[in-house]
């Protein structure tokens, strides 16, 4: 039989069969297109709330790779409730490798199994303990649970530890965003575009920011900047529009909302 992979671990050689791969990458496509219903998250956060029961006393590297292998194949695929089955087995069998856990802790945050991703999180943190990824999904488990303190807490130590990072950056302009922190606000997504200066919405959130603080004038440039990486992106339009009529130039408001309405009629 021909082999995947041979893994040196020790002084063995571990043999990956291809047969495994492919027959479980054959088995899971037929769950790729599927769309993850309600019944589908629930019965996966009650089956997986404990995670595994036993820790091995070693890793079977040999199967691991080839549950991680297929777990990544299918979350590439869209079929996060079949991968999550994988990388848990993968988890447990490369007893706790943190590259797995990174993987199943995107697949449970997006089966919305906070409790489990979280548990696999603070796994990977006490073996690295900054490591960006967990310390970054752990900051997305506490934002979408109202937690905005505590994902605040993550997202400062990811930076004091690595720098300005654009998603890092992102979400803290988001946060200060919905608590009306505008300073923040304007900071963070200032620093977004320092590193990226190819996202419309960003440029429309800095732009909202400057205009309820009645500084048109930085703005307009951020609302047409907007437009320029996004022509149907109506509302930076309609804001410009606006900006234009408050400053007195409602004539140049009237080619921008004929633009809007030819790419949005409603």
């Amino acid at each position: 039989m021909r082999h995947l992979l041979d893994l040196h671990h020790g002084h063995k050689y571990v043999l990956v069969p291809v047969l495994a791969v492919v027959l479980a990458i054959a088995a899971g496509r037929a769950d790729a297109g599927r769309t993850l219903s309600q019944d589908d998250t629930q019965t996966y956060v009650a089956g997986m709330a404990g995670g595994p029961s036993d820790q091995p006393d070693g890793a079977d590297r040999g199967g691991a790779y080839a549950e991680f292998t297929v777990g990544v194949y299918l979350m590439e695929t869209g079929a996060v409730f079949k991968a999550a089955d994988h990388l848990e087995n993968a988890w447990r069998l490369s007893a706790w490798d943190v590259s797995v856990g990174r993987q199943l802790a995107k697949a449970c945050f997006l089966l919305k199994n906070f409790a489990r991703c979280e548990m696999v999180v603070d796994n990977i943190l006490t073996q690295v303990p900054d490591d960006y990824e967990a310390l970054l999904v752990k900051a997305k488990v506490r934002y979408v649970k109202r937690d905005r303190d505590g994902a605040v807490e993550q997202l400062v130590r990811i930076r004091e530890v690595y720098g300005l990072h654009f998603e890092i950056e992102r979400l803290l302009g988001n946060i200060a965003y919905e608590a009306g922190d505008v300073d923040v606000a304007l900071e963070a997504y200032g620093n977004c575009l320092k590193i990226d200066d190819m996202h419309p919405y960003i440029y429309y959130r800095y732009g909202l920011l400057l205009s309820q603080a009645f500084r048109f004038t930085e703005a307009e440039p951020a609302f047409r900047k907007a437009i320029e990486l996004d022509p149907g992106f109506v509302e930076p339009a309609m804001e410009l529009a606006e900006i234009y009529v408050n400053t007195g130039r409602p004539g140049e408001a009237v080619p921008v909302l004929e633009k809007a309405v030819d790419v949005d009629p409603t």
